[in-house]
């Protein structure tokens, strides 16, 4: 059995932290890599989940989840992989911690055992994200946004999208300084 986690520290209330980690159609859509395809309720504590990985391939699981008060953990009932995920308080706020045990038909080198950790972080990082969005108005508009639009899209799509939202945002830039490059040459030809 192998053994894979990571931790990150989350700067928003526990019980708003609490929600997303419960949450495990979102936690699942949150994750960097995968597209979620469906996701099914078959009860007591049951789900069956098809995703497609980044690399194209297709997996579909059927987990069984137990949630505590600080903790959830669940096991996919087709391969030997059981993960955990455990919230603290922490001094600034929430740590989240994941581990994942897994058995792998060969032996995974430490680089192989190193990127899976490294997906396990963004994966968290992602999480995190999503739960720092503060309470007001734009963080409502742009949760409505991730939820229904965003974290509905492959992988590839969202990184399309955040790529033409920074060059909007870029080209935005450039508009304001050239304007005020214009005012400013304006004002100073006419004296």
């Amino acid at each position: 059995m192998h053994t894979v986690s990571s931790s990150v520290l989350v700067r928003a209330p526990l019980d708003k932290v609490r929600r997303v980690v419960f949450d495990l159609e979102k936690r699942l859509r949150l994750h960097p890599a995968w597209h979620v395809l469906a996701f099914e309720e078959l009860g007591e504590n049951r789900f069956r989940v098809r995703v497609r990985k980044e690399s194209g391939e297709e997996k579909e699981l059927t987990l069984l989840v137990e949630q505590g008060d600080n903790r959830v953990s669940y096991r996919d009932e087709g391969s030997e992989l059981e993960a955990e995920l455990l919230i603290e308080e922490a001094e600034q706020g929430v740590k989240l911690t994941q581990i994942e045990r897994f058995s792998l038909p060969w032996e995974p080198s430490e680089k192989t055992l190193k990127g899976m950790e490294e997906e396990l972080r963004f994966w968290l990082e992602a999480i995190k994200h999503y739960c720092e969005l503060r309470d007001n108005p734009v963080a409502r508009t742009s949760r409505f946004i991730i939820d229904n639009f965003l974290l509905r899209l492959p992988p590839q799509q969202r990184r399309i999208v955040f790529l033409i939202i920074i060059l909007n945002a870029g080209i935005l830039l450039l508009f304001i300084l050239t304007f005020a490059g214009m005012k400013i040459a304006k004002s100073i030809l006419s004296t």
